[in-house]
């Protein structure tokens, strides 16, 4: 498999992010979807640059866009339902 082939295969994959919901709503009440999550805060961190010179935001940008990938499987668990003692390697 060529590395556009694993690209392509990679972003079909994470496109299921887009049905993934969480336990947070939008402002209309209805439950906010992974992708929305990690996209609004890529934003968030984009429109922050400025603001935040010292920081390596393209890296932020990176992580805010990686840090949820694992909800693809898992789903999202809520903060309230997590053990304090839980290992999160």
């Amino acid at each position: 498999m060529n590395n556009i082939d694993k690209v392509i295969r990679f972003i079909k994959e994470i496109e299921n992010l887009k049905s993934v919901t969480r336990t947070a709503w939008t402002k209309t009440g209805r439950r906010e979807s992974t992708a929305e999550h990690s996209w609004r805060l890529a934003m968030l961190l984009m429109v922050l640059r400025e603001d935040f010179k010292d920081l390596d935001i393209d890296k932020a940008i990176k992580m805010s866009l990686v840090h949820d990938l694992g909800e693809l499987y898992d789903g999202d668990i809520s903060a309230k339902l997590q053990n304090d003692n839980d290992n999160k390697a």
